[in-house]
């Protein structure tokens, strides 16, 4: 050991042994190997050998584990340790300090860094293995660095001088060592009063042991809502012997597996881990593997692995299809349930759009001849035009074996087919999903014309034309509903504040015709030009041309599409014959 750099001066070989051989080579003059010592240090012998022998081991030991443990804390060791950042951490100096060796101030480093990850509002740095780890909160923070899952179990541990508080703090550390399968546990009430190296050795103990609860690997569990996924671990047992682990998972409650696992030698097994995508929201956890040991088996490893659930898509417990026209709104129940018999569920509920292009979403029905693109597509349009009633998009309360009605609105501004997903999130059974579909058909007729005139071969009539619709007008207050009472108001004002709306024009009879395009200009918009350069003609009126067949009543109906409405205009003509010529 001295050819190793042991300081060990201080013990003698003899004080080594038991002190009945003790007595032989030094007390008994009788045993021919015996070094007979004085009366005087016989009696010193026989009252205070127990104290010098174990002291003796004691430095001995010591002094191994200084040399052949400690002395393998290294920088580079420190700097690749799992759960470590090499370039956050700050690496203690090869020399520099006259109290501790790099081993021993690695430690402290290693003990701060993990305190600062877990509680980066206290500003710590360990100057002793004493007094600073007496309150056990740096070991709480190692602790829950490498197993986030004991964040909440060690909240409660702070700093404190109190002797009753301390070791409560130990005992709770204690006890979540105990959980992860670690067997060095030495009594609460000495780790709250142990000597400096004493705790060496139990920091030693913790940095050897808990990078090993860093998980391996991260197992995903790709899926749908409300679907379950079961993947395998793979694990293997080099040895000839048994191995027996408990199993147990930390974390989000989504996953489950068995809670015991036994190995037989060399043997392979591929371990099955479920997990149940009961809401949307990422799940992780961890799965540990704690190795018992039994008789006529060996120890193995603790094993750690990530669990993290993905919802990719959303299982649709229900699909509702409606039909609606244009700027008609509508209205879609939805029944909510609480099956239990012991506890109020507590219920949240949201709404995300599906865009017209999802698969699964309804077409709008546009009508004959309508072109393809532009119409209802403007930016000033909302995209979400589903919502709840206010106040019934918090969570709430729903009482045990009951049942209630959740009622969600539409208001269809595009002539496309919509839908969204409702997620109902039931604090007790999950979160599910329903899917509403609405198609969406052209308005109801929001303007009339109706004229009379006299035969004639071609029949000119001028409609004019604003930028008010009146069917929008009449939805004034699901609007403000929609998008609350200020951004309801600027929309509104927005629209009568458009300079320059383009329109579509498609007549649904042969005996009525007319442009094909019509503007419609706000009231400070600048004069609007033609391609040619020319003042434009249809612009704020629409030429309505009739040409009868002959006397009688003449209806038709015109639909005129733009990027921000759709408007359609029923006309009733009642052309009457001519005045008889006046007598000669």
């Amino acid at each position: 050991m001295k050819t190793f750099g042991a300081l060990l001066n201080c013990v003698k070989p003899e004080y080594l042994l038991s002190f009945e051989d003790f007595q032989r080579l030094h007390m008994d003059p009788r045993h021919p190997t015996g070094l007979p010592l004085g009366d005087e240090l016989c009696a010193w012998f026989e009252k205070h050998y127990r104290l010098l022998h174990e002291g003796s081991w004691l430095i001995l030991l010591y002094q191994t584990v200084k040399l052949f443990v400690l002395n393998r804390l290294t920088p580079r060791l420190l700097k690749s340790l799992p759960g470590v950042d090499a370039k956050a951490i700050t690496v203690p100096p090869s020399s520099g300090s006259n109290l501790y060796s790099q081993p021993e101030s690695i430690l402290l480093a290693w003990l701060s860094y993990h305190h600062a990850q877990v509680s980066p509002g206290d500003r710590l740095w360990l100057a002793n293995f004493d007094e600073d780890l007496h309150d056990c909160r740096v070991f709480a923070s190692a602790l829950a660095s490498h197993v986030p899952s004991l964040t909440d179990r060690l909240a409660l541990i702070k700093k404190t001088r109190e002797p009753a508080e301390r070791l409560q703090n130990a005992t709770a550390v204690l006890e979540a060592m105990r959980a992860l399968g670690l067997d060095y546990t030495p009594p609460a009430a000495h780790i709250c009063v142990a000597p400096a190296r004493d705790m060496v050795l139990f920091c030693t103990y913790l940095f050897n042991a808990m990078p090993g609860f860093v998980p391996k690997a991260t197992v995903e569990f790709d899926g749908r809502l409300n679907d379950r996924v079961v993947k395998c671990i793979e694990l293997s047992n080099p040895s000839s012997k048994p191995l027996t682990y408990q199993v147990r998972i930390e974390g989000a409650p989504e996953f489950s597996a068995a809670d015991a696992l036994k190995l037989g030698g060399k043997e392979k097994f591929q371990f099955p881990v479920t997990c149940l995508h009961n809401r949307r929201k990422a799940a992780e956890a961890q799965i540990f593997f704690v190795s018992e040991k039994v008789a006529g088996g060996s120890a193995g490893v603790t094993l750690v692995f990530g669990l993290k659930s993905v919802v990719r898509t959303f299982k649709r417990k229900e699909v509702i299809v409606r039909e609606t026209k244009l700027y008609d709104q509508i209205s879609f129940d939805i029944a909510i349930e609480n099956t239990s018999a012991e506890q109020d569920a507590e219920i949240s509920v949201s709404l995300v759009d599906l865009s017209p292009a999802d698969k699964g979403v309804p077409a709008a029905k546009t009508g004959k001849g309508a072109r393809k693109g532009g119409v209802t597509t403007s930016p000033l349009l909302p995209q979400m035009t589903f919502w709840l009633k206010p106040g019934k998009d918090k969570p709430f309360r729903l009482k045990r074996k009951s049942s209630g009605a959740l009622q969600v609105h539409f208001l269809p501004l595009r002539l496309a087919g919509q839908a969204c997903l409702v997620f109902v999130d039931d604090s007790l059974a999950g979160e599910y999903c329903i899917e509403l579909q609405v198609k969406v058909d052209l308005p109801s007729t929001n303007e009339q014309c109706k004229f009379q005139h006299q035969m004639k071969s071609t029949i000119i009539r001028e409609i004019p034309l604003t930028l008010r619709n009146a069917s929008i007008d009449k939805c004034r207050g699901a609007v403000m509903e929609l998008l609350g009472q200020k951004e309801g108001k600027e929309w509104f004002k927005a629209l009568q504040e458009q300079s320059r709306l383009e329109y579509k024009v498609e007549y649904l009879t042969q005996h009525f015709a007319g442009p094909r395009d019509v503007i419609v200009t706000g009231k400070d918009a600048p004069p609007q030009t033609a391609p040619g350069g020319q003042q434009a003609n249809n612009v704020n009126k629409l030429p309505l041309e009739l040409r009868p067949a002959g006397p009688g009543k003449y209806e038709s109906r015109l639909i005129l599409r733009s990027p921000v409405d759709v408007r359609v205009l029923d006309v009733e003509a009642a052309i009457t014959s001519p005045p008889p010529p006046p007598p000669p």
